[in-house]
């Protein structure tokens, strides 16, 4: 795995890597890139690499943000980086010059355990988005009434959108995450719903109405006007005319001339009798 994990990711076009590698240690093992041609040959890089780990990395070398491609100096100590090469977490790579024997550059990139650890990652992540997908497609069983129908039918379409296409659909705001973009559907059929009983709802009366928890009705809070907006714009509605009449903002009230009596406080609230 290690060898093809090598082969992938570090070795060009007319490159290829020598086996069996050498033994720097018990541990780590050192593999030659090397570039032949008819009438040349000459090392390309080092690769230092340790063996494939299962578990969970540091925060400090999640930090790091390795990518495919990133080519990264690290802080650490020595000692330190050497049990990340241990582990298969890193690679060091020693790039050679044209002359195959001038270190032209080291650095240290992604190993095979953080590629297996990042792929894991990414595939509960599928599932948690799956599953997420499932549970919007049960809430969005809506029975319109006639002025909601092309909304809700659009609705219905991006909800039944599998993950990669609802990922890169254009009709939804292009730098939204593919989690903030199933949290927006979530959010739309919590305003249908209120909005189909033809009745006039509080913005926080959509969260609450589909999580049945304390704090539930907080749930969009931090996107309250991202989403507003973001729903008249893709379903061409008015929320007021779907019958939100507040955004469950305090709102203060400001009073002129003379006023006469004493203060008190019911449940947080300000009131003058």
């Amino acid at each position: 795995m290690i060898e093809q994990f090598l082969t992938s990711y570090f070795v060009k076009n007319g490159e290829h890597l020598e086996v069996p590698p050498k033994y720097i240690s018990d541990t780590i093992k050192q593999y030659t890139v090397a570039k032949q041609t008819a009438r040349t040959y000459r090392n390309v890089s080092f690769l230092k690499v340790g063996q494939l780990t299962k578990t969970k990395p540091s925060q400090e070398l999640i930090n790091y943000k390795f990518t495919k491609n990133a080519k990264r100096k690290l802080t650490e100590d020595f000692s330190t980086i050497q049990s990340w090469i241990k582990e298969g977490w890193i690679i060091e790579e020693i790039v050679f010059a044209q002359d195959g024997r001038t270190a032209k550059a080291i650095h240290y990139r992604i190993g095979p355990s953080l590629k297996y650890y990042f792929d894991a990652q990414n595939e509960q992540q599928t599932q948690r988005l799956e599953n997420y997908v499932l549970q919007l497609q049960k809430s969005a069983d809506i029975q319109p009434i006639k002025e909601l129908l092309q909304a809700v039918q659009q609705l219905n379409e991006f909800v039944a959108m599998p993950i990669e296409k609802l990922a890169h659909t254009t009709k939804l705001t292009p730098h939204w995450s593919i989690e903030k973009r199933l949290r927006f559907l979530h959010f739309s059929i919590g305003f249908f719903q209120l909005a189909n009983e033809g009745v006039l709802f509080d913005f926080k009366e959509i969260g609450a109405t589909l999580f049945d928890k304390i704090g539930g009705s907080k749930a969009f809070d931090r996107d309250q006007k991202e989403f507003i907006e973001e729903l008249e714009r893709v379903f061409s509605v008015q929320t007021i005319d779907c019958g939100l009449i507040s955004l469950g903002k305090i709102t203060p009230v400001f009073f002129t001339g003379e006023l006469m009596g004493h203060l008190a406080i019911i449940d947080k609230v300000l009131f003058m009798h």
